[in-house]
This record gives structure tokens, sequence and C-alpha cells, in this order.
């Protein structure tokens, strides 16, 4: 018995009807050669959907679908749950029911013009770039007056998602994370807030998200940024990809030992006092004794870590070279020669204070490469989506600083 078209509409679980033409439905006048169009389609998508959800909700099919599909969807985006929520905005965990997708749903509470440029900014610059490593921007929009932005929706963050983990592990993400960061710097900008709550895994690989801060280098009036992971010369006013460098040393520490590397904020503190407290302490190079004491680290990891927390912006590793460094240790491991681990010891000043992992006089602006050379004979690791290099060196410079040194 033949099917009418009306008939094959109302099979339509998400209660969608065919779009009607000059010379009737759709439906009627599709193109056979697509091959077959069926209201089963849509069940596909429907089903997807609720898939999503229970999964996410933790619910059963048949339950969720009896929710979901009795009713026509008002909107395109179905709110799951909170994932964080800041002074600046509120993240859910959503799913797209136009293309039966799981997405985060950023909401902004921009509630003045300031802060929706602030918010358009933000995003803008994160639709920049296509990287592996960077967070994608999938859509802007506002919604009953609030401004939002849909984004991939990643598994955890590199707090949540180092614990437990191996140093080989975490040193993985962070070069993967240093990786989108030097696409950043390429560009001439500075991301201005890397900690481990903004760096996003997603089927295990790092994801650098939350550009709210990010801009050009140079003169900045105020100290932005978060406590502990804000360089000394921010509170001097002065902004530059060393900055990020810093900030990704302290965030690496973190997520290895659970603490930032000079401590967390005092409590009971403001946020300018704690600052303050935490800058002042990073310029006195107190840094706190490893914790986690189950997660055993190479003592040339540490080394490499202090010299990314030099005080002295000018005494920290490139961006590249301290990614080539973390690459070397992550693939030798606790099998190092010991002509290697002194050699690199010594350079990033392991004993007697912190001292530049490669990094020369003004004078000699490119002999960090030479250095970085020197110490590993390997090919340079390569992270996911990765430019090969950031900060203040030529992305050809920087892919050769693992390179095997001539003898």
């Amino acid at each position: 018995m033949a099917t009418s078209a009306s008939e094959k509409q109302s099979d339509f679980p998400l209660g969608e009807s065919w779009p009607q033409t000059r010379n009737g439905s759709w439906w009627e006048r599709e193109p056979k050669s697509w091959g077959p169009i069926t209201a089963d389609a849509r069940r596909f998508r429907a089903l997807r959907i609720v898939e999503i959800v229970a999964a996410r909700v933790g619910g059963a099919v048949p339950l969720v679908a009896d929710k979901l599909l009795g009713a026509k969807p008002e909107h395109r985006y179905l709110l799951l749950g909170m994932l964080a929520r800041t002074r600046c905005s509120t993240v859910f965990a959503a799913v797209d029911q136009l293309l039966a997708r799981e997405v985060a749903l950023k909401v902004h509470h921009a509630s003045d013009d300031q802060a929706i440029l602030a918010a358009l900014a933000e995003v803008r610059t994160m639709s920049r770039f296509d990287h592996a490593n960077i967070l994608r921007v999938l859509e802007f929009g506002d919604h009953d007056g609030w401004l939002y932005s849909v984004l991939e929706l990643c598994d955890a963050d590199m707090k949540t998602w180092s614990v437990g983990k191996r140093w080989p592990d975490v040193l993985d993400r962070i070069i993967e994370a240093g990786t989108g960061l030097a696409a950043i710097h390429e560009v001439g900008l500075v991301h201005g807030d890397i900690k481990p709550e903004n760096v996003l895994v997603r089927a295990g690989v790092a994801k650098l998200g939350d550009f709210g801060l990010a801009g050009s280098a140079g003169r900045w009036g105020r100290i932005a940024g978060t406590p502990g992971y804000i360089a000394p010369e921010l509170a001097d006013g002065q902004r530059g990809p060393a900055g990020d460098v810093f900030a990704l040393g302290c965030a690496t520490w973190a997520c290895l030992f659970g603490t930032p590397p000079f401590g967390d904020p005092p409590s009971g503190a403001d946020v300018s006092a704690a600052t303050m407290v935490l800058v002042e302490r990073a310029r006195d190079g107190a840094m706190l004794e490893p914790g986690r004491g189950d997660r055993q680290v190479p003592p040339v990891l540490l080394a490499v870590l202090r010299s990314a927390l030099a005080a002295d912006p000018a005494r920290r590793p490139a961006l590249g070279v301290y990614l080539e460094q973390l690459a070397a240790v992550r693939r030798r491991g606790w099998f190092q020669p010991r002509w290697w681990s002194s050699q690199l010891a010594e350079r990033c000043g392991a004993a007697g204070g912190v001292r530049s992992l490669g990094r020369a006089p003004a004078s000699a602006p490119r002999a960090d490469h030479a250095q970085s050379a020197s110490l590993d004979r390997a090919e340079p690791h390569s992270a996911h989506g990765g430019r090969g290099s950031g900060g203040d060196r030529s992305p050809r410079a920087v892919r050769g600083a693992g390179r095997p040194a001539r003898r």
C-alpha cells in the first residue's frame, strides 16, 4: 500500500516537516539519483541526539527518548549541565540538535558595551586560528540579550586530567599546549592567562582556550592574569612572550606536582594582594619543594622547569627552546646519559640559582639554539598539530634546535 507524503511527515520523531515548494513538497520532488532519502535519515539524527544526551546525563536511552522526542525542539542547543562558572562567563555542556553533536556553550556575562566588545574580541581572536592545539570556535551569537559562543566540547582541563597521570604523559600535553601557544606568538600576540584550567584535553590532545586576556605585547597599565601564574615583569607593566613562557612553566609544575611552584594565593587575601605576594616569591626564587611524592620525575626535568621560572625574563628560554628541552627529557626519561644530564643541569642552573637554559646574551641572540642542539642528538619531538616554535625565535631556527650537533 502506497504511503502519502503527509503520512511520511508524521513519522519524523523531532516533529519536523518537509519544506514546501511551489510544486508540492520537497519529498515529492526529491532527486532519485541522490539515493534513498527517507524518514529514517531524520530518525538517525534524532537517535544520535538521544544517545548523546543519555550518555551525558547517565539515563536510559528509552526514557531519554520519551522526553526528548515527544515535543518539537524550540531551540537549536539543548543544555545538559554546567561545566564551569567564572565572573565573566558560564560554560555549559550542550547538544547541537541541528548537527547532532556535543558542544560547549559559553554564555558571556556582558552587561555593558565594554564587556560586550571584550567578549567579541576574545571570540574573534580565537577564530583566527585553525590549529589542532587551539580550541575551535563554532558559532557566536546572542539569545534573549545574552551573548554566547559555541566551542569544541573537551573531556577535561589539565588540572583535572593530570591527576594520577605519569609525568611523560603530562609533558606530552604541555608540549601540545605550547605548540598552540607558539602559533599565537607567531602572529604577534600574547595569551596572557596560561594555567592548567585554560589547557583543555579532547580525545587525548591538549587545546589552549580562554583568550580573554590575549593581546599584543608591550606596556600594560594593569596587572592581568591568574595569581600564581603571573610573571614578575607583569607587575611592572611589561607584557611579552616571556611572560607566557613563565606561566607555561608554572602550569607544567602545577600539573606535575599539584600546586603552582610559588604556592597558592594566601587565604583571605584579595586578588591584588595575593598577586603581589606570589610575584614577590617569584622574584626571590622561593619555589616550593615538588609535591606528589608518588610522581618521581628526573632531576634534569626540574632544572628545565626552574629555567622557565627565572625572575628575569631575559634569562628564560624562548618558548621553542623550552618545548624542545621538555621533549628531550620526555624522550630520554630516566635513562639519561650522565654527560647529558649534567650538561643540561649546569646550563639550567639546577644548583646555585636559576640560570639561562640556552639563553645567550643579547650580543649572541641565536646561540641558544646551538646550546639546545648540543643537549640532544635525537630528532625533535613532534607535538600534535605543531608549528614548531614560538617566543621570539623564528620557526626555522627552533625546528633546528633539537637536531644532532656535529662533532
